[in-house]
């Protein structure tokens, strides 16, 4: 059974500037690190435009695909996970 890995992105403090610096960003620097976690089978990025209830003021999120938990959970061990800013290995 696929497991999927969600990265929720809250709106930076900065003004509409800092987030499509922020936006820019993530897609230059960190989706091609990534792309290059082992067993990752897809990945797929969604703006939030507007959200019910969204007291959280989330403005993205990103979602990963494995095989599996056993797949996911090795990613998250790799050497390969390490860069993508010390979230790698968190429950």
């Amino acid at each position: 059974m696929p497991a999927t890995l969600l990265a929720l992105y809250r709106n930076p403090e900065g003004g509409d500037e800092v987030l499509q610096t922020f936006r820019r960003r993530y897609h230059e620097e960190h989706l091609p690190l990534i792309a290059k976690v082992p067993g990752l089978r897809s990945t797929k990025v969604q703006r939030i435009a507007h959200a019910y209830y969204n007291e959280a003021d989330l403005v993205m999120v990103t979602e990963m695909t494995f095989d599996d938990r056993a797949s996911l959970d090795a990613a998250m061990a790799s050497t390969r996970c390490a860069p993508l800013d010390g979230t790698c290995g968190r429950s």
